[in-house]
């Protein structure tokens, strides 16, 4: 056992240290990240503007404290410039969609008819006993929609109006951090440096080099992924001679990115609603496109992640799925 532990010495200690920084991680992101969120976005945010204030504080010679608040002022009036014009466009399309209200009523409610007539003839060809049990559990139902309904729509206010005042604190100490992240980034520098011996200061920007890499390969491979799902997205569309297909076909693409929702969030819903109006054919086209979509990222994606990060395809593939299986879904 000892000639064991000392000829696989280094890869004991490798395996150690990275169970270590995993296990930290973890603990990170479970109990300590909602703690220091605000000064972590202020890091990310000083570092982005970065490159402007060195341009305005060398070149142009401005101070720069004056400097930063100057950055900070114009990424905020450029964040509310795009927000104030998404924000513009949805309410112009939840305008148009208001107006087209009546002729989708009418539709849904002819449709609920027709299903009505079903539902009623298969009711009334069903034994009295259940007939009976049925119309029991309906009233059951109907009793306690309301109350659950209440209850949830309370709750959710009362979470929703509760978060704004801690949704301002993070926003106003996200910005003063930034600003000071900003102003005093050498001097935050020079104290860290200070804390650290050299030594372990060259293997952490070894870590930051390495992390950095595999960070911006997997936003890439997430990009190249998006990018795959939305030609089969607006190709499938446009074979169903859908009159969106590019748009629907790119925002089904960004959906798909989104860990917990994926594409089916849109295209099964979409699918069901196609038979249920009696649309078989495109019903089965948004399931075969679905079908398509999970099929090559399941194939792809752990080839692309590997190549990006630079691991080796087989791995990347276990990784995900023992991760699955150990933290679940979310």
């Amino acid at each position: 056992m000892k000639e064991f532990f000392t000829y696989h010495r280094n890869i004991i200690m490798k395996s150690a240290i990275l169970i270590g920084i995993l296990l930290g991680i973890y603990l990170f992101f479970a109990y300590i990240f909602v703690y220091v969120a605000p000064f972590i976005v202020a890091w990310v945010l000083a570092t982005s503007i970065e490159p402007i204030v060195q341009i305005l504080h060398k070149k142009i010679k401005i101070p720069r404290g004056l400097s930063a608040f100057i950055c900070i002022i114009l990424m905020l009036f450029l964040i509310g410039s795009v927000g104030s014009t998404v924000v513009t466009r949805i309410i112009r399309q939840a305008q148009d969609l208001y107006q087209s209200i009546p002729a989708q009523e009418q539709h849904f409610l002819q449709v609920i008819e027709r299903w009505e007539i079903k539902i009623a003839d298969f009711y009334f060809e069903l034994p009295k006993q259940v007939q009976l049990a049925l119309r029991d559990h309906l009233a059951q139902l109907a009793d306690h929609l309301p109350t659950l309904v209440g209850v949830g729509v309370r709750k959710g206010s009362v979470h929703v109006v509760g978060a704004i005042p801690s949704i301002l604190i993070f926003v106003i100490a996200t910005l003063i951090a930034t600003f000071f992240f900003s102003k005093d980034r050498h001097l935050i520098h020079q104290s860290i440096y200070k804390q650290i011996p050299l030594r372990w200061m060259e293997r952490l920007c070894v870590i930051r080099t390495d992390i950095l890499a595999a960070v911006m390969g997997y936003i890439k491979a997430q990009l190249i992924l998006m990018c795959i799902v939305a030609v089969i997205c607006i190709v499938g569309l446009a074979i169903l001679q859908y009159p969106y297909a590019l748009f629907v076909g790119v925002c089904i693409a960004a959906f798909d990115a989104l860990p917990i929702f994926g594409s089916g969030a849109i295209l099964l819903p979409w699918a069901i609603w196609s038979l249920f109006i009696g649309e078989i054919p495109y019903a089965v086209g948004l399931v075969a496109m679905y079908g398509t979509v999970i099929i090559m990222r399941q194939l792809l994606e752990p080839k692309i992640l590997g190549e990006q990060i630079g691991v080796y395809p087989l791995v990347t593939l276990m990784s995900i799925y023992i991760g699955l299986k150990v933290f679940g879904v979310f």
